[in-house]
């Protein structure tokens, strides 16, 4: 593996290097938050975050989406003609949300393929870096260290005076043909990374203890603080849920299907004709969330579908701590 040092008065060179080869979106300052945009200027992107409002799988699923526009009167249906061929960079990524993008490729090409969702993936590169690990992170509590480098082609680690560059992909090779700014590794800085926030299992028998827990009394408890808001699953990296609906203009004649994103932690998501709702209590909407975390898609993909970026409980308005629910669960079972 290549690695070269990039000194801190040397990065906004290394992003205007990037800018000429695509698009680059990166993390920017949004007062006392973060959030993922298309930069103009080296100088808007951070490196140094917790997390970012929403993670970045905006990008590929985005919260709102035409699929076509139709004339109700002529019976024509219109597609938009969105391009995939431009290059995209996500710029300053953090590995734990290049999985949750990983996690949302094995689902949205199971089955019924998400042909927008491919579409969508097509050429664009990830640039990683380090990060400190604040209240709310638990990912090596879900099997991904800080180490862990998988689906990102550059990584930058942070030194002393600046960054290391690990070149880890030909995808990686490409972006940085022509740049002229590489320098001799920098010394690398010793400290042991420290997560606060933990999950007590091994993150392997998940599946095993949500066997048996539907009548725990953790979900009743939790239900009663929980405002149906929706925030934890909005904010998720691996949560894909929509709803699609037709939208009229005024004159009733044309309009747009939309799809757009929905959360399960809402009571009309599982309203059916009739009026009827098969998940009514909050409790159980709690519950069929953490599952589908640790349990439901994890018994297929093999591992948890959380990445352990603790947005959910950083966004809750109500302060359920998902680690908080895994743990007591863990308690009462002994595990």
């Amino acid at each position: 593996m290549k690695v070269f040092g990039l000194p801190a008065e040397r990065l906004e060179k290394f992003i205007g290097h990037l800018m000429s080869k695509g698009e680059v979106f990166a993390p920017v300052n949004k007062g006392p938050a973060f959030a993922y945009e298309h930069i103009t200027a080296p100088g808007q992107a951070v490196l140094d975050y917790p997390s970012t409002i929403l993670p970045p799988k905006k990008y590929f699923q985005p919260v709102r989406e035409v699929l076509f526009s139709f004339d109700r009167e002529t019976q024509a249906i219109t597609e938009p003609k969105e391009s995939t061929a431009k290059t995209n960079i996500l710029f300053g990524l953090h590995n734990y949300d290049m999985h949750g993008i990983l996690c949302l490729d094995y689902i949205m090409t199971q089955g019924n393929v998400d042909q927008s969702w491919v579409e969508r993936r097509k050429n664009w590169f990830f640039v990683g870096t380090s990060y400190t690990p604040d209240n709310y992170h638990f990912s090596p509590s879900v099997g991904i260290s800080p180490k862990d480098r998988t689906g990102l082609d550059l990584f930058l680690v942070k030194a002393q005076g600046g960054y290391n560059v690990e070149v880890l992909t030909p995808n990686g090779e490409k972006l940085l043909a022509g740049y002229d700014g590489s320098a001799a590794s920098l010394p690398e800085i010793k400290e042991e990374i420290r997560f606060q926030n933990k999950i007590l299992p091994n993150y392997q028998y998940l599946p095993e203890l949500f066997n048996k827990i539907q009548d725990h009394p953790v979900w009743t408890k939790n239900a009663k603080n929980c405002l149906s808001c929706g925030s934890c699953t909005l904010v998720c990296p691996t949560c894909y849920c929509f709803d699609v609906n037709d939208e009229l203009d005024l004159s009733c004649k044309t309009g747009e299907r939309v799809r757009s994103w929905d959360s399960c932690q809402v009571l009309p998501f599982t309203e059916v004709a009739g009026g009827e709702y098969f998940r009514h209590k909050t409790s159980a909407r709690i519950l069929h969330r953490i599952h589908r975390k640790f349990k439901y898609i994890s018994d297929r993909y093999g591992k948890p579908f959380c990445v352990g970026c603790g947005r959910c409980t950083r966004a809750c308005t109500a302060k359920i701590s998902i680690t908080e629910i895994v743990n007591e669960i863990a308690r009462g079972s002994n595990a």
